[in-house]
């Protein structure tokens, strides 16, 4: 593709520029590009591609060879799907790219790209829709992503933290995802998607806290279910974040709000237990935690051998030794499953911290020292924002509520949101 059709070639007039010549007419690689400095030139070579230097010309040709090994195409280990496509990103950025571009082959479709990172020089793409995202969006992140200035930018996670409002925040305020099908839904809501080389996730912004107890199954099944599911989720939201901690809160400091008959049951079941309530729920919370990282560390059959049955182990020893209570197993064990089933992991990660929070105040304060917490913990979120938007959009500032708490049926969402796109019909109607 370079040597051969060069040997080949006859030159007929000598007024043309060579370097035209061999762009346009000769090289039949497949990206061909002019380099002046000879810095971008080294990287280049470092990357895989060849230098194409000819004497009296004052610029050179850089032509991409890259021959990477790539990973195939599988279904995303975290974000599975009962139904819907099965495709995922791999670690290249082009095949993302193209993922995407094949779900949406239309020329507003734009891919940015740019080079992160003072040492590792990582490929960044920065997705959005022409004339459905906001233009004021595209400058913030522009102008986010032009002043980072690190010596490695590697992972969503690095990048994340250099462009959201609030890096300090325990609470996430990216969204990620491995998934084209939902990336692509993201892009057509006026959203942006930011692609990053050597990954398979990218960053899907802005975000709000509603996004994270949406899965992609929600528009793949029947919008009844979609709706009771996710209804589900924000319940299971409450349980992973509240109920070790009022369960405390009431044996601790509020008997009185139980009725007997419950009461006497739980104080049997304490009965020569040698812990106060609040010791034994951070004992089963930390078990909890530690089986579950033994597990997501371990290979996938051991692991899953070892958070089963070490859970159930563990659990039934701690109850016959007389260290924790029936109850309080049940407690964490309800809590810890209903944490499972939020779709968005990194969320959850912030519930399960926010959650040792609420249970430490809980030991010292009872159930207001849990009121307290959750209202330090929402003002907070409220006052967080991503890209300019509110973290709590579209229900404070409110806006339409169509794919929210329910996901309503195709036909009635036939607008997308004001604050995210400047077009705001999705289909006629």
């Amino acid at each position: 593709n370079i040597i051969l059709p060069m040997v080949a070639y006859h030159k007929e007039d000598s007024r043309e520029n060579v370097l035209d010549i061999m762009q346009e007419r000769i090289l039949t690689v497949f990206q061909v590009s002019r380099e002046k400095k000879v810095l971008n030139a080294v990287y280049g070579v470092l990357r895989g591609s060849a230098i194409l230097v000819i004497e009296g010309e004052d610029e050179i040709l850089a032509l991409n060879l890259q021959n990477r090994k790539k990973r195939s195409i599988e279904e995303p280990s975290v974000e599975k799907t009962v139904r819907g496509p099965r495709e995922g990103f791999i670690e290249d950025i082009t095949v993302n790219m193209s993922l995407v571009r094949a779900r949406l082959p239309i020329p507003e479709l734009k891919f940015e790209m740019m080079e992160l990172g003072q040492r590792t020089k990582t490929r960044i793409a920065v997705a959005y829709i022409e004339g459905i995202a906001k233009e004021e969006i595209l400058n913030e992140v522009r102008k986010r992503l032009s002043v980072i200035n690190a010596d490695m930018i590697v992972d969503t996670q690095d990048l994340g933290e250099h462009i959201v409002d609030n890096a300090y925040s325990p609470v996430v305020q990216t969204e990620y995802t491995e998934r084209p099908d939902k990336t692509v839904g993201s892009l057509l809501d006026g959203r942006f998607a930011i692609f990053i080389d050597g990954t398979a996730t990218i960053i899907l912004a802005p975000t709000s806290v509603w996004n994270f107890i949406q899965a992609s199954d929600d528009y793949h099944t029947n919008f009844y279910y979609a709706s009771f599911t996710r209804i589900l989720r924000i319940v299971t939201i409450l349980i992973t974040l509240f109920l070790p901690s009022i369960y405390v809160s009431i044996i601790t400091f509020h008997q009185d709000v139980v009725p007997t008959d419950l009461l006497i049951s739980i104080a049997m079941q304490r009965h020569g237990i040698p812990f106060p309530a609040a010791v034994e729920a951070f004992l089963m919370v930390l078990t909890f935690e530690l089986l579950r990282e033994a597990g997501a560390r371990l290979p996938t059959q051991v692991g899953q051998a070892v958070s089963i049955v070490g859970a159930i182990v563990i659990g039934e020893s701690a109850v016959m030794a007389g260290i924790v209570s029936p109850a309080m197993v049940i407690l964490v064990a309800l809590s810890g499953i209903a944490s499972f089933t939020i779709p968005a992991y990194n969320f959850t990660l912030t519930l399960r911290v926010m959650g040792f929070v609420l249970l430490f105040l809980a030991s010292f304060f009872g159930l207001f020292g849990v009121m307290i917490g959750g209202m330090i913990l929402l003002t907070h979120i409220a006052s967080l924002k991503s890209f300019g938007i509110p973290f709590l959009t579209p229900v404070a500032p409110l806006f339409s509520l169509k794919d929210i708490f329910i996901r309503a049926p195709w036909t009635m969402m036939d607008r997308r949101e004001r604050y995210l796109a400047q077009d705001k019909t999705r289909q006629k109607t």
